[in-house]
């Protein structure tokens, strides 16, 4: 039996600062330049060019429109996109696999962190046991561990964001034997609101391991 583990970070409270005023519309073109440039991703500003295809998600009855979206590249972009939203004060959403029913990933008139370019999965074959980034899709996840004869509890549709789906419980035609995907899941890589980076699981941080869960069935998953 494969057990999942998680590296990225877990969704961020998404309605933190949902009763702050939002101004980061009208940041300064140099803080904005100067928060790009401590980014290792991509920020994208609502002038830009890729601008519309970076807000779709998988249900188009959400129409929303950020003032930026980071697409982070590293763990420390996560850190550093929060930082600028605390500062700033707007709604912060966050994107893994985009494919929240209820358009979590997107918000309109804050900060979307946009995880999808983290899809990394590494397969310990000794210890049976898959690391995965918060941007991966369970697709991505199939192809690491199938050719190796692994698997684990996961969806049925292959473009779900796994860390969403894990968050969300996570139902699959493995469950019967092997427990839904949040039971498979050894320990998460955190950024926390203050943009600390640390582990959570049963043996370290267990209260954040075990209440991200209640956290995310509050705010529902992406």
């Amino acid at each position: 039996m494969l057990y999942v583990r998680h590296t990225g970070v877990i969704r961020a409270a998404g309605r933190v600062f949902e009763d702050r005023p939002q101004d980061v519309a009208g940041s300064d073109a140099a803080s904005m330049h100067k928060f790009a440039s401590r980014i290792s991703g991509h920020v994208i500003a609502p002038e830009m060019s890729d601008y519309d295809s970076s807000r779709l998600v998988f249900n188009r009855a959400f129409d929303r429109h950020p003032a930026v979206i980071v697409q982070c590249a590293v763990s420390s972009d996560v850190a550093r996109a929060l930082d600028f939203a605390q500062t700033k004060n707007p709604q912060v959403a966050v994107r893994g696999g985009g494919h929240s029913r209820l358009g979590y990933g997107m918000c309109d008139g804050g900060v979307v962190i946009d995880l999808s370019a983290l899809k990394q999965v590494e397969v310990d074959t000794s210890r049976r046991v898959a690391r995965a980034e918060a941007g991966a899709l369970l697709r991505d996840l199939d192809e690491a561990t199938q050719r190796f004869g692994l698997a684990t509890t996961s969806g049925g549709c292959p473009t779900v964001g796994i860390a969403g789906l894990t968050l969300g419980d996570g139902e699959g035609r493995l469950m019967d034997k092997y427990g839904t995907a949040c039971d498979n899941l050894l320990s998460a890589q955190v950024v926390t609101v203050d943009g600390r980076q640390i582990e959570a699981s049963q043996k370290s941080n267990p209260d954040l391991f075990y209440g991200r869960f209640a956290a995310a069935a509050a705010t529902s998953a992406w």
